[in-house]
């Protein structure tokens, strides 16, 4: 574990703790053997007065936060599939019928958004570690490399990339403006970017802060991403929220400045969050949670929890309890059966309305509420409640 002291986006001091949180569990593991002890690392919530950016107080090894336990495929989560089509929208909407010469993906995951982008690209190029050994079997013009951004050269492509896309890979990364940088090296001159990442504003207005956590090093605020984005040379075009997505999402897209051959520092400041706004919302948060558990717990009756979410541990984390007084926790996902989330108290079990009618459900999987909801009231619950009050 390292702690950062500089902000990743303008690399002043300038960063203050907002919000702590020590043993802090991990989250997108599933175990085998409950383990309420394990897993657990102090972390915080660092806040950039120069430019607005949040970032995590430690980074820890990715070993430990990325273990063989650690599984999450874009074909495999229905949000990740909408977060890539929305992002591919966007930039079909945006570049028209335009074919490229040289596309490359960060983050490529399991290739569902550089299959979609085929159409618009005569070669396209992706990298995630996740494919290092691995060989890849698809359309011949595709190539997909199992690197980081620090290993790639201009070797790995045909002609230097005209259009760079990512969705939700920066916030991964610890050294987001040397990372950049690189990039626009390797860009031909007009690049096009489209890069999709977590709203720290979207975060705070919506009081999801079950979306900090140790996998997420980064938190982009307006202000922070508009100051990167002149900082590395490039000409900001514009931004869009994606508000479904695990709390709020903002694509921005930018275009190399071929006129601009050295950094460039922002010669504006974009208005910054207000740390007070920050420090209230969350604490509102953790209120709205322990008036939630309040409510359940009143007449200790036996509740049976919906969704076994990564972010659950999270939440709990922040309600205090390990939700032990939850008997099991539904789940329509095979991979999880019969495992334990870390923090958390109650085994996963298929799901099965078998005991669903006049039993207490809670919605513990708070991306997919309105989905679950739907899903169990033909079974007539005798109560649903939430995590939140909004669905």
């Amino acid at each position: 574990m390292k702690t950062k002291v500089t902000c990743n986006i303008c690399s002043k001091n300038d960063l203050i703790e907002l919000i702590e949180m020590p043993k802090l569990p991990l989250t997108g593991l599933y175990l085998r053997e409950k383990d309420l002890e394990n897993n657990l690392y102090d972390q915080g919530l660092n806040y950039c007065r120069n430019c607005g950016h949040g970032q995590l107080k430690n980074v820890l090894d990715p070993g430990v936060v990325y273990d063989d336990s650690y599984t999450h495929r874009t074909s495999g989560s229905n949000l990740s599939i909408c977060s890539n089509n929305f992002l591919y929208q966007t930039i079909e909407s945006v570049i028209g019928n335009n074919i490229f010469n040289q596309v490359l993906e960060v983050g490529c995951n399991d290739v569902y958004l550089i299959n979609k982008l085929s159409n618009k690209a005569k070669n396209l190029t992706g990298i995630d570690p996740v494919w290092k050994g691995k060989n890849f079997k698809g359309d011949d013009k595709i190539s997909i490399l199992g690197k980081f951004i620090s290993e790639l050269d201009k070797t790995d492509f045909n002609t230097k990339p005209d259009l760079i896309v990512s969705s939700h890979t920066f916030e991964h990364i610890d050294g987001i403006y040397e990372e950049f940088i690189k990039l626009v090296d390797l860009a031909s001159d007009d690049c096009l970017f489209f890069i999709e990442v977590p709203s720290l504003e979207s975060t705070i207005k919506q009081r999801r802060f079950d979306q900090v956590f140790h996998q997420h090093l980064q938190y982009f605020s307006y202000s922070s991403m508009r100051f990167l984005i002149e900082r590395i040379g490039c000409e900001f075009i514009g931004n869009k929220y994606n508000y479904h997505l695990w709390g709020g999402s903002s694509l921005y897209w930018f275009r190399k400045n071929s006129k601009i051959i050295k950094e460039r520092m922002p010669l504006q400041t974009f208005n910054l969050i207000s740390e007070k706004v920050i420090t209230d919302n969350f604490n509102v948060y953790k209120n709205q949670l322990q008036e939630s558990l309040n409510q359940i717990r009143m007449f200790d009756e036996q509740v049976i929890g919906l969704g076994a979410a990564q972010m659950l541990p999270i939440l709990a984390y922040h309600m205090k309890s390990n939700l032990e007084w939850v008997s099991k926790i539904y789940d329509d996902n095979d991979e999880r059966t019969g495992k334990y989330l870390p923090y958390i108290s109650p085994r996963i079990e298929k799901f099965s309305g078998d005991d669903i009618n006049d039993s207490i459900m809670l919605i513990t999987a708070l991306d997919s509420s309105r989905v679950l909801i739907k899903k169990i009231l033909n079974y007539e619950p005798r109560r649903i409640y939430g995590l939140t009050s909004v669905f």
